[in-house]
């Protein structure tokens, strides 16, 4: 899957730009042929989860416990810079609620 206005990338690591920061790797995981295996979104795979065919698990749930939004699990008709903005917000809620945790702020739900 290419994803609008994305840089264009190179499925051979050493001739990769090298880029350290965790967005590009994430992105880079996203839209890495050695790991996607396929040109359909993430969602179209999570549909063949057991959880999710048999529907004791609902997507939107499942997404606002993981931080994410249906234009990342499902990114058809996102441009690249949309992304990165998703992508970015994600990440700092994530580091401000293990912050909280970390504070005893935020307690854990699953428990």
């Amino acid at each position: 899957m290419t994803l609008k206005g994305a840089p264009p990338t190179d499925s051979n690591p050493k001739r990769s730009p090298p880029n350290s920061s965790i967005l590009w790797e994430i992105v880079r995981f996203w839209t890495s042929p050695f790991i996607s295996k396929s040109d359909k979104p993430f969602w179209a795979l999570l549909q063949e989860v057991h959880e999710f065919k048999r529907g004791t698990t609902q997507r939107a749930d499942w997404e606002k416990a993981l931080l994410l939004t249906p234009s990342m699990t499902e990114p058809t008709d996102v441009n690249f810079a949309d992304l990165v903005k998703l992508i970015r917000e994600r990440d700092a809620a994530m580091r401000r609620e293990l912050a909280e945790f970390m504070g005893g702020t935020l307690t854990r739900r699953d428990i």
